[in-house]
Parts: C-alpha cells; structure tokens; sequence
C-alpha cells in the first residue's frame, strides 16, 4: 500500500526539479548568447587583422615622391603624406597630416 501524499510528493519534487532546470537553461541559453556575440566580434577582428597584416605586406613607404604613414595604411588602407618637421642635427621628424602621428628617424 502507498504511503498517503507520496504520489503528490514525487510529483511536487519532479516540477521543482524540472523548474531548476528551466532556470539553468534560461542562464545557458543568455551565456550561449554572449559567447556567440563574443566569437562574432573576434572574428571580426580576426578578419581586421589578416587583412591588416596584407596591407603592411604591401605598403610602399614613398608615394609619388612623398613619404607615407605606415600606420594609416596598415590600419585603414589610407594613403596619408608625411611632413617633414623642424628638426636638430642628424635627426629627421616626419608628422602624419592624417592621424598625427609622428616618426623619428636617427
């Protein structure tokens, strides 16, 4: 003979097992998502960096007779001039008119 209660009991456990798991699955499903938003944007950065790496590959430092920024092409495949700065000695200055950055050549 059952316990009185029992087959209410197993059945009350079961739907407090089961809701449990609906919880974990809800905060599986939102980790599933920002691990998917996480791969895409590695990814992308993947892609930017392949694509970054071919560009240094191809840069030419001298355009039409001017010197050029190798961080403006490597980055956004620009050609940016440099201009040369006011400078001391055996020490060339160089200024990217783009991105500003600036080379210092001994």
């Amino acid at each position: 003979m059952r316990p009185p209660g029992l087959h209410s009991w197993l059945f009350e456990f079961a739907q407090n097992l089961a809701k449990d798991t609906d919880q974990k699955l809800e905060a599986l499903e939102r980790e599933q998502a920002d691990l998917n938003a996480r791969l895409a944007k590695i990814q992308g950065e993947l892609l930017m960096a392949d694509r970054a790496v071919d560009r240094g590959l191809r840069f030419e430092p001298v355009i039409a007779g001017q010197y050029q920024c190798p961080r403006c092409w490597v980055a956004d495949e620009v050609q940016a001039p440099l201009i040369p700065q006011a400078s001391e000695g055996d020490t060339d200055i160089l200024k990217c008119r783009r991105c500003q950055e600036t080379y210092t050549f001994e």
